[in-house]
């Protein structure tokens, strides 16, 4: 009888559907682990021809009913089985044996409990299909419920602990050789130098990339927030949190450290004689005015002079730019401005820490110079080992010549917070077509839409998944891990 009791013809040929699932109900009364299919007959055809010497490719390409030699590819075991004793002895390899091993037969399990009416199976035909079900579900699992109650093996420390690699030193009847043969000397000399690059690429410990100096505890948790630690969080957050901590703990210590030597009085000359003006720094609103005034003084002598000397009490030394004449007065007088304050920065590219706007201001301007030369300059955030290499740059600020180097250079760590800063660009320019505001990039956009591909195509900005069928060009997030 075939399956549900349908009776098998003894001349018409049997369809695929109800002969796959006769087949699969005998395969599990025969105790097979793996599904026996229709195709599992014509492989074992397949693989009866295959290696043997009396038939030829195109014999079996014609049994086969192959179009070409490369769909027979498909049949072929993925075991390859060599009878070993059989080579050492000179005898004829056991081909019946190969083929044995190369069937589903190989998977057989004889204590796997039957389907519901087989013949062979210890539980009664009345049994519920349910319970039949779940004896062999429990037969098959057995292992995975004694790996889970169990647990894994305790490791061998001895097997899994890193073991540094010592190159033992050459004996004295070698050293003695060498010296004499001064072309083997020469040969290993050179040989060590080319693969010592290679045995440091192979070492078996990941190494970790953290921001310079940003490091967490030996218990791997921020030294500033000690409830916050690395397994509570993702690698790459962690280390921008530890970022974070560090360098608003330095510009805390550099607060303190110059409300201790800012001048009480100010001492620059005006028109009406010394300004004895009190410089108060007990609060951050007390240093803030007193920092602006100072400033003041500085910029309105520039102004009107056009000369960089220092007027600060008895003072008449000049300097050949602004930049010198702020810090001799942070540095001689402890009279601070703003941009001489306090501000910690880090260039992700470089990996440099910045201790005021001043310094800062000149870095940022020679990435501004750095990337005027380059036709088609990166601006994406570039994310490598749970660190970010390369901030993200906004192009449309960095063409923006009326903001101040810092704000054209401002770094962007989170993708979301980048693009929608970019976004509020393209919707704040209204003037389409437009050309993109790389210097020497000379593409016309004529949506938002081109201006997303535009900016992933050529400067690496992560793209937006936008509606075809949306005329504006508005779009929706897109998923990072589909770029």
């Amino acid at each position: 009888m075939g399956p549900r009791g349908r009776k098998v013809s003894e001349k018409q040929i049997t369809t695929d559907w109800p002969f796959r699932e006769y087949l699969r109900n005998l395969g599990v009364r025969a105790g097979y682990a793996a599904e026996l299919t229709p195709y599992a007959f014509r492989r074992g055809n397949g693989n009866m021809m295959d290696g043997n010497p009396t038939v030829t490719t195109a014999e079996r390409r014609q049994r086969m009913a192959h179009k070409n030699d490369d769909t027979f590819g498909a049949y072929i075991s993925r075991q390859s089985v060599v009878d070993a004793q059989a080579v050492m002895f000179e005898e004829p390899q056991e081909r019946a044996l190969f083929h044995q091993l190369r069937t589903v037969a190989a998977m057989q399990d004889f204590t796997a409990p039957g389907t519901a009416g087989s013949g062979t199976s210890a539980f009664s035909r009345r049994r519920d299909r349910g319970a039949l079900r779940q004896a062999r579900r429990e037969h098959f699992s057995d292992g995975m419920h004694q790996l889970e109650e169990e647990g894994l093996a305790a490791q061998n420390k001895v097997l899994t602990d890193f073991v540094p690699f010592e190159r033992p030193k050459p004996s004295p009847k070698a050293s003695a050789i060498v010296v004499i043969e001064i072309s083997r000397q020469s040969i290993a000399a050179m040989i060590l130098s080319r693969i010592q690059p290679f045995v440091d690429m192979a070492r078996p410990v990941r190494p970790v990339f953290r921001y310079s100096e940003a490091e967490p505890t030996k218990d791997k948790m921020c030294p500033s927030c000690p409830t916050l630690g690395e397994t509570k969080s993702t690698i790459l957050a962690f280390n921008l949190h530890l970022l974070e901590c560090l360098m608003k703990e330095r510009q805390r210590v550099m607060l303190e450290d110059l409300k201790l030597q800012f001048t009480r009085r100010c001492g620059s000359k005006t028109i009406f004689g010394v300004c004895n003006h009190e410089l108060p720094v007990h609060t951050q609103n007390e240093l803030d005015k007193s920092l602006k005034h100072v400033s003041a003084h500085v910029n309105n002598l520039v102004a009107i002079s056009g000369t960089f000397s220092c007027t600060w009490s008895s003072c008449t030394e000049g300097f050949r730019d602004l930049d010198s004449l702020r810090k001799h007065m942070h540095h001689r007088h402890g009279a601070t401005t703003l941009e001489m304050a306090p501000m910690i920065s880090y260039c992700f590219e470089h990996r440099i820490y910045f201790r005021n706007l001043q310094d800062w201001r000149g870095h940022c301007l020679e990435h501004i110079e750095t990337m005027k030369h380059n036709p088609s300059p990166f601006f994406g955030i570039i994310y490598r080992h749970q660190v970010i290499a390369c901030a993200g740059i906004c192009p449309y600020c960095l063409a923006d010549e009326s903001l101040g180097a810092e704000d054209r250079c401002q770094q962007y760590s989170s993708t979301r917070l980048f693009r929608s800063h970019l976004e509020r660009h393209m919707m704040t320019s209204q003037d389409y077509p437009t050309k993109c505001p790389c210097t020497d990039c000379k593409q016309e956009l004529h949506n938002r839409n081109a201006c997303w591909t535009h900016l992933w195509d050529a400067h690496g900005v992560t793209i937006k998944r936008f509606d075809p069928d949306n005329s504006d060009g508005s779009a929706e997030e897109a998923d990072e891990s589909s770029l």
